[in-house]
């Protein structure tokens, strides 16, 4: 009997050590953002955050949600448009403690001022804790 003990904590162990490693690999896999990128930040009781523009006539923009966070969080890329103002060019849902890994957005033919843009996915609600980034060296 303590020999099936043993071999079950024993078998406990190893399978813990191999999926904590498993999740580091997963890290260390995902892409990191140029120096040069731009960041924006959304803290549980903020209802929208959004990056310095950039100009170009495409970017990459990516972000994470907090493992913390209480909603998936709405990461997006947006373009300004003279008298229409801040337009949403794509905008992707995040799940819980998940990243975004660089994604494009659409090419312009000429250059435009662009942003990262992050809301919780509810509407008009907090409780999001995350980041995102933009390409700025494009």
């Amino acid at each position: 009997m303590k020999k099936i003990s043993s071999i079950r904590k024993f078998g406990s162990i190893l399978l813990s050590v191999m999926l904590v490693s498993l999740i580091g690999m997963l890290t260390a896999s995902a892409s990191t953002p140029p120096d040069s990128s731009v960041w924006a930040y959304i803290g549980f009781t903020d209802r929208e955050a959004y990056s310095e523009d950039v100009w170009g006539t495409y970017k990459v923009f990516g972000g994470t949600n907090s493992g913390s966070s209480q909603h998936n969080l709405t990461v997006s890329s947006q373009y300004f448009s003279g008298s229409g103002g801040w337009n949403f060019d794509k905008k992707i849902r995040v799940s819980i403690g998940q990243t975004l890994d660089d994604t494009y957005t659409r090419q312009f033919s000429t250059p435009v001022s662009w942003r990262v843009n992050l809301r919780p996915y509810s509407v008009w609600t907090s409780g999001c804790s995350g980041n995102g980034y933009m390409w700025y060296d494009m």
